[in-house]
């Protein structure tokens, strides 16, 4: 006989979860493809459910090489499914022209693994162009400049008319 008292006590960190419109959205960013990537989506969406009291939609993007991981989660007794975008198959000038800031920074996960030092110089200019507020502008590269660290991408643009302390960067220190 088991005992009836079931204790849990995990941390759960999600790559993104935000919510809209009364709705929760989760979202993880997958760069390999991993075995063990739909009982984390499983875990991900109990421990969202339980201390939000409601169901989340689930999103995986993956951006790397080969195929994307299965879109569901499926025991003998139980099937959690939940969307999964292959970014390579998506032109990265579909958020590259976005006026929203949030937007053009998803163009570096989309599109094919080498044309990424391209994606990354066009966001890098598209948000230059988009952007007016010098810590608004730090945010963003430096969102830009964690992406292109998990691809292991040089960032190289060509000057552009924008002026910013770099000592003010974080990547500085």
């Amino acid at each position: 006989m088991f005992p009836a008292e079931i204790r849990l006590a995990k941390s759960f960190y999600t790559d993104i979860l935000f919510g809209i419109g009364g709705e929760i959205f989760q979202i993880e960013i997958q760069a390999q493809r991993d075995k063990t990537m739909p009982e984390r989506m499983f875990k991900y969406y109990y421990a969202i459910v339980e201390k939000y009291k409601k169901e989340p939609t689930q999103i995986v993007l993956f951006v790397g090489r080969g195929k994307p991981p299965p879109s569901d989660y499926k025991t003998p007794k139980l099937t959690l499914k939940y969307e999964v975008l292959d970014m390579k198959k998506i032109d990265p000038d579909v958020f590259i022209k976005s006026q929203k800031p949030e937007e053009v920074v998803v163009g570096v996960l989309a599109g094919k693994y080498r044309e990424r030092p391209e994606a990354f110089s066009k966001v890098v200019k598209r948000i230059s162009e988009i952007v007016k507020g010098e810590k608004e502008v730090i945010k963003y590269m430096n969102d830009i400049n964690f992406l292109a660290s998990l691809f292991d991408v040089k960032i190289k643009v060509k000057p552009m008319p924008i002026q910013i302390d770099i000592r003010k960067a974080p990547f500085y220190k």
